[in-house]
């Protein structure tokens, strides 16, 4: 069972939020995969002298950010037309502690991919301070003498990220400010870097939320 159709590949968009946001990335792994063990979901492990399941999380986010639109993808060993979507969320949502919830799954024949093509952000604030953040990152973007950069760490070396081509689209809300931000050969923004654009502080993660990821 480990070519052709004879298995499947199982996304699921789960969210994550209040204390659990606070969770690493190995923690959140190992929370989905025991979930998955003890739903008795059948899945599909590598092979080797320390076989693991086909499980990963292709966008993982920072620690503290909340999301209503974080991917899992799964390889389960058995066809899709025998996966039942619907009760595998059921029975995931029944395993998974306060604060993660499957909300869709959907499955596919064989190995699939993905590639992420963009991602909306929410600055939480009020209405009118949305509308104050919005005409200050305009007027950056705009402006042909603001360069927001980045200093690798491992190299020192100082990147001046295009913002023009990274921001999308601002819209202003009435509980903050929604930013799509652009995935492309430049790189992207993180979560940190869009919270000090906006004029916040940049390790006050509990601010932002991912609130929508584009699959390509």
């Amino acid at each position: 069972m480990q070519d052709g159709e004879d298995f499947s590949t199982l996304f699921m968009v789960y969210q994550i939020s209040d204390g659990t946001a606070f969770l690493s990335h190995q923690e959140v792994m190992t929370v989905l995969i025991r979930a998955c063990i003890r739903a008795k979901l059948p899945l599909r492990f590598s092979q080797g002298f320390n076989p693991h399941p086909r499980f990963s999380l292709p966008l993982p986010k920072n620690v503290g950010v909340e999301s209503l639109c974080e991917l899992c993808v799964v390889q389960l060993e058995r066809p899709a037309s025998q996966i039942d979507s619907v009760l595998i969320r059921k029975k995931l949502n029944e395993q998974l502690p306060e604060g993660i919830s499957v909300i869709s799954a959907e499955q596919y024949s064989g190995k699939k991919g993905c590639q992420v093509s963009d991602v909306t952000y929410l600055i939480r604030c009020s209405g009118e301070e949305a509308e104050a953040v919005k005409s200050d990152i305009t007027e950056k973007i705009e402006s042909k003498d603001f360069q927001f950069t980045r200093k690798k760490h491992k190299t020192g070396k100082i990147k001046v990220l295009p913002l023009a081509q990274l921001i999308e689209r601002l819209k202003p809300e009435e509980n903050g400010l929604k930013l799509k931000v652009n995935f492309s050969s430049s790189g992207t923004l993180k979560a940190g870097e869009i919270l000090k654009l906006a004029g916040y502080d940049d390790t006050d993660l509990s601010r932002i939320v991912r609130i929508n990821i584009g699959w390509a």
